[in-house]
């Protein structure tokens, strides 16, 4: 069972506009679980597969975003899960938003 427990964390992204990303390797064949458990902790990060990887026979790689709130939560994730299966973290940093403003017609 994975549980995953929120760390204090003094920074938050309404005060800093930071986010945090991840890169994960996981076999196509493992694919499917890690999917499904990072659905199960909705909320903690925003997911997709970086379609590159989908050309590939063997593994599946997975971009995370969210937060800085939910990072250490994400990092205890990604962790619990490599328990499970074989994960490779590829990239896990600290990014500023880079938010666009809506353009008008």
């Amino acid at each position: 069972m994975i549980t995953v427990s929120s760390e204090s964390n003094e920074s938050t992204y309404s005060a800093s506009q930071e986010l945090f990303h991840m890169i994960i390797r996981v076999s196509k064949r493992d694919s499917v679980l890690a999917y499904f458990l990072l659905e199960g902790h909705e909320g903690v990060a925003l997911f997709s597969t970086i379609s590159e990887s989908l050309n590939s026979p063997w593994f599946r790689e997975i971009d995370i975003r969210g937060t800085i709130e939910f990072y250490a939560m994400a990092k205890a994730l990604m962790a619990d899960i490599g328990k499970i299966i074989s994960l490779e973290v590829l990239t896990s940093e600290i990014v500023m938003d880079q938010k666009q403003k809506a353009s008008r017609p």
